[in-house]
C-alpha cells in the first residue's frame, strides 16, 4: 500500500455509518485518526486491529449505538 507511512488520517464529516472489521489495514504507523462528525452507528470487532501505533482516536459527534466486544482490540497506546 502506498499509505504505509501515513501518520494522520482525517475522515470527519464524511457520512460514514459503520466501521467494519479491518477497515484500516496496512496503517500500522497511523498515530491520529479523526472520525468525528459522521453518522457512525456501530464499530465491528477488530475494526482498528492493525492500528498498533494509534495514540488519538476522535469519535465525537457520531450516533454510536453498538460496540462489539473487541471493537478496540490492540489499541494499547490510546
Amino acid at each position: 500500500s502506498r499509505f504505509v507511512n501515513l501518520k494522520e488520517l482525517h475522515l470527519g464529516f464524511n457520512e460514514l455509518g459503520v466501521i467494519k472489521t479491518a477497515s484500516f489495514g496496512n496503517l500500522a504507523k497511523l498515530e491520529k485518526l479523526d472520525l468525528s462528525g459522521n453518522a457512525i452507528l456501530s464499530i465491528e470487532n477488530n475494526a482498528f486491529n492493525d492500528l498498533v501505533s494509534l495514540k488519538y482516536l476522535n469519535l465525537n459527534q457520531n450516533l454510536l449505538t453498538e460496540l462489539e466486544p473487541f471493537s478496540f482490540k490492540n489499541l494499547n497506546n490510546l
